[in-house]
């Protein structure tokens, strides 16, 4: 999933113990959805209707019997399988909702290995890049004479590299996976012309091989897109490029990421500076049974990072994360599946205090997985972050694939308000809950002030300065949901949930 999430990690969460998580698998009464493994899950409004509807993909219990299967949610947590869709069942795949043509709806990407059977009988596997426009009601259309090399086992990226405002496309993975591992490898960026025509572009000078995560963010903030790659061979350490602006990459010298057997790499701002740190989890050495590395590394800001501590992570491969705000204090919590140094299935939820240090929750519904995927969203609309999972339970079976969504029942209040104040009581928030317009009276002028606005999964809505002000003017052009404002004036501090009606 390709989320940004700015932190604010100069507020203090609430305490773990005082504040209990609850979870429930009441949405699988519903036993709608596909049980797989070896696939991929993604969440999007593709019908407009401002609830996230769901695409899964993977093997359903043996590697000729695939899905890719869509799910229309009601509003409250209640899917339905859409019957007929132009899409392919694959495994080893990828999904990537993305508007690519720039017209309000979220069209979708997948790529993935697929399989079929000849007249003759025989079977045969095809890797493939396939690209469906939706018509904003969540009707899907294959894109015809695409120009992308199928993959599978790969990594796929959208975002706007030359900044003409479309999304481009970078796509790395295994193109036949019967030839020879030198021929069988592509990394490659397609140019988006706006109306979701790509072009390949040709001088690339990214040449990486057996890439296990691609991450695009601004990690030197100009304005520009860089892109921080990670490999399956130890021997290969995770390397960024840097972007001119035009989509011309230049590998960054003097990095010191480590190389990683089995990796999975993140771009999240850890310390609340908007600026994007790395956090690398995988092993050293040339097998799975080297050292485990679960490491943060923060960024200066200008692209150079240091590694500053570990997180408390017991996963060592076949990694799954999850990062959101799922007890809603404002920072960033991570869910890991994937199987430990002994082979073991392992799932766990670790909570931030707020300063970055991460303590594991016990006694959770969730089953142990790996080789599948993980997603925290709100499918009910109740502003709580429920959790769905695909894959494997037990290390040694792969005949037994499970899909399970838990609803979040956990007594968190997303009602609006203040949650913390440095201002002192003549700090008011009005009109709250709102229609978009509402007003912050600090009760005395304050030289600068910056304000910074996120909804609930953290995007940035927007973030200002007021200069010499005491009374702010602001407005959420958002659809209705709860909305973090943070403001902070010298050494004081608060965040409040707003609400939009």
């Amino acid at each position: 999933m390709k989320i940004i999430y700015p932190l604010f990690l100069f507020f203090i969460s609430f305490n773990i113990q005082s504040q209990t998580l609850k979870f429930s698998e009441e949405f699988q009464k519903q036993k709608v959805f596909e049980n797989v493994y070896d696939g991929e899950s993604a969440f999007a409004d593709v019908d407009g209707d401002n609830d996230l509807d769901l695409i899964i993909t993977g093997s359903r219990k043996e590697h000729f019997d695939l899905a890719a299967t869509l799910y229309i949610n009601d509003g409250k947590g209640s899917f339905t399988e859409v019957n007929k869709t132009p899409f392919v069942g694959v495994e080893h795949s990828t999904i990537d909702f993305v508007d690519v043509d720039n017209d309000g709806d979220q069209d979708v990407f997948i790529s993935g290995s697929m399989y079929g059977r000849r007249a003759n009988g025989e079977s045969y596997s095809e890797a493939i890049a396939k690209l469906y426009f939706n018509d904003g009601k969540g009707n899907f259309t294959l894109q015809e004479n695409s120009p992308f090399k199928g993959i599978c086992f790969g990594v796929v990226e959208f975002a706007d590299l030359d900044g003409d405002g479309s999304q481009d496309v970078i796509i790395s993975g295994i193109t036949n996976r019967l030839a020879s591992s030198n021929s069988r490898e592509s990394t490659k960026i397609y140019m988006n012309d706006g109306s979701g025509i790509f072009t390949e572009k040709v001088n690339l000078n990214i040449s990486v091989s057996q890439v296990s995560a691609i991450r695009i963010k601004d990690v030197d903030i100009n304005g520009t897109e860089d892109i921080l790659i990670c490999t399956h061979k130890f021997e290969v350490p995770t390397q960024l490029f840097f972007n001119d602006g035009n989509a011309n990459f230049t590998l960054a010298s003097g990095t010191k990421f480590p190389s990683l057997y089995q990796g999975a790499m993140f771009l999240e701002d850890i310390d609340g500076d908007n600026a994007p740190d790395a956090i690398i989890i995988g092993s050293i050495g040339n097998s799975m049974s080297n050292t485990a590395v679960h490491e943060v590394w923060i960024n200066d800001r200008n692209g150079n990072f240091e590694k500053k501590f570990d997180l408390p992570i017991d996963v060592t491969w076949g990694i799954e994360v999850a990062f959101d705000d799922i007890d809603l204090d404002s920072d960033l919590d991570i869910l890991v599946t994937g199987l430990s140094e002994t082979d073991k299935p392992t799932t766990n939820l670790y909570l931030n205090d707020g300063w970055g240090k991460f303590t594991r929750l016990e006694n959770l519904p969730f089953k142990n997985y790996h080789g599948g995927d993980v997603c925290i969203e709100d499918f009910d609309g109740d502003f709580k972050k429920d959790v769905f999972f695909t894959g494997l339970t037990n290390f040694t079976k792969s005949t037994n694939p499970v899909t399970r969504l838990y609803r979040n029942l956990s007594d968190i209040s997303v009602k609006p308000g203040i949650i913390k104040n440095d201002f002192g009581e003549g700090l008011k928030v009005y009109p709250n809950p709102t229609l978009g317009e509402f007003t912050i009276d600090l009760s005395r002028v304050y030289g600068l002030i910056e304000i910074t606005i996120t909804d609930l999964q953290g995007r940035l809505i927007t973030f200002d300065k007021f200069h010499e002000s005491q009374v702010l003017n602001l407005e959420i052009s958002e659809p209705a949901g709860v909305y973090f404002v943070g403001i902070e004036g010298g050494d004081k501090r608060a965040m409040v949930r707003v609400a939009v009606n």
